[in-house]
């Protein structure tokens, strides 16, 4: 990892940025202090560190006319201002925090007795209700010939079709999960 890992932006306006710093190890203040001396005066930044707080602010500060550069100027200046401070960090020992580990519960995918038990059902319950399914296609045709024929019994085929359709039904609602609007 790098010394740029070390710095979390807090705060941001146009003119300023505030930076906390965040290290494993102790940090060599008067260090950092004159690596930021020695390489910012070429900029229009000024810089104050907060020890207690552990943060840097950096403002870009006016030309010497008094007036401010454009927002592109102080961006650009901030960003060289942020190379700097990162190479500072460096210097003065900053090392960035470990990696933060996240915990990820899974469920465990072997089967148990209950999920075999289960499965051998719900096998059991599909090929009986496409026995039943077969069945009651069968008595449909059945009853419907018999309607078409004089003298042949075609209703009670038609009930008892419907009654085996619903027995197959029957037996695959508990395992067929129901969608919910």
């Amino acid at each position: 990892m790098t010394t740029a890992a070390c710095l979390k932006l807090v705060h941001q306006a146009a003119h300023r940025r505030r930076y906390r710093i965040l290290s494993r190890t102790p940090i060599a203040w008067q260090h950092l202090e004159r690596h930021l001396a020695e390489q910012l005066p070429g900029l229009h930044l000024g810089w104050r560190i907060n020890r207690s707080a552990s943060s840097i602010t950096l403002q870009h500060r006016p030309n010497n006319d008094g007036l401010i550069d454009g927002p592109h100027t102080a961006e650009s200046e901030l960003k060289q201002g942020l190379q700097v401070l990162t190479s500072g960090l460096q210097a003065a020992g900053a090392t960035p925090p470990a990696a933060e580990v996240i915990q990820i519960q899974t469920r465990r995918q072997r089967p148990n007795n209950l999920k075999l038990a289960d499965t051998l059902l719900n096998l059991l319950s599909g090929s009986v209700s496409v026995v039943l399914v077969l069945v009651a296609c069968a008595l449909f045709v059945f009853g419907v010939i018999g309607l078409m024929l004089p003298l042949a019994p075609g209703a009670p085929f038609l009930l008892l079709g419907y009654l085996v359709m619903e027995l197959a039904y029957a037996l695959r609602r508990p395992f067929v999960a129901t969608s919910v609007a």
